[in-house]
């Protein structure tokens, strides 16, 4: 199994974390399988309303695409706040961090979030 085979089994078990924790769809699970990112949009006050593919938004995909070229990793969520943030849950290629990235019952888990202006 090559880093990013290992990277995308890891992703998957982050995946059912969040479905545990969170109550994120299994069909976000599902479709990563498949090769496509969940992508969740947030409309504030509210939470997260539902998911779909990041294949949906090409121009979010495309940034996305560079981030996990530029930090070697693999995005398995995203979120979009309200069009202004852009928030990659990822794993990273430092598989000794892996168990502080992941999801924890106490809600703290390591992603990375940035303005859609600043992400190229």
């Amino acid at each position: 199994m090559n880093n990013k085979d290992n990277q995308r089994e890891e992703a998957i078990n982050r995946l059912n974390m969040l479905h545990e924790l969170l109550g994120i769809d299994k069909t976000a699970i599902s479709d990563f399988k498949t090769g496509k990112i969940p992508l969740s949009i947030e409309f504030f006050p509210r939470s997260p309303i539902g998911a779909i593919s990041l294949s949906d938004r090409p121009d979010l995909e495309s940034k996305v695409k560079r981030f996990e070229e530029k930090q070697n990793c693999t995005a398995y969520y995203v979120l979009n706040s309200c069009n202004v943030f852009l928030t990659i849950l990822y794993v990273s290629n430092y598989t000794e961090d892996w168990n502080y990235e992941r999801p924890h019952p106490e809600q703290k888990w390591s992603g990375s979030t940035w303005m859609l202006p600043l992400l190229l």
